[in-house]
């Protein structure tokens, strides 16, 4: 009989625990995701100023900052549970910034 209370216990622990994991992952996913936003719009805004001010270097810092935050998100949904949350969310992976140099170079 004892045995079955800690087997109960047990499982109900690591229900909890389980369920505490998902909730967490889930929060810190959608919390990457308006963080990669941001940091897209400002390297949109930037890349409007560059047009003006030829401002390269704070480009380069944004699209670092992006890649970097894409980078992390993009890992953490092919992860469990990030994936099943990714599924069942329907969260996609994202893509890199390419500076317009790099981008011309790859089609080529």
């Amino acid at each position: 009989m004892k045995l079955k209370l800690m087997i109960a216990g047990t499982l109900a622990l690591m229900l909890a625990f389980a369920a505490i994991s998902y909730l967490f992952t889930e929060k810190q996913l959608i919390s990457m995701q308006k963080k990669i936003d941001s940091s897209w719009n400002k390297i949109e805004v930037l890349l409007a100023q560059k047009k003006q001010t030829n401002s390269d270097n704070q480009l380069d810092v944004a699209g670092t900052q992006y890649n970097r935050l894409v980078k992390n998100y993009n890992a953490s949904i092919k992860r469990f549970p990030g994936s099943f949350i990714a599924e069942k969310n329907d969260m996609q992976a994202r893509v890199y910034f390419l500076p317009e140099e790099e981008e011309k170079e790859n089609t080529n």
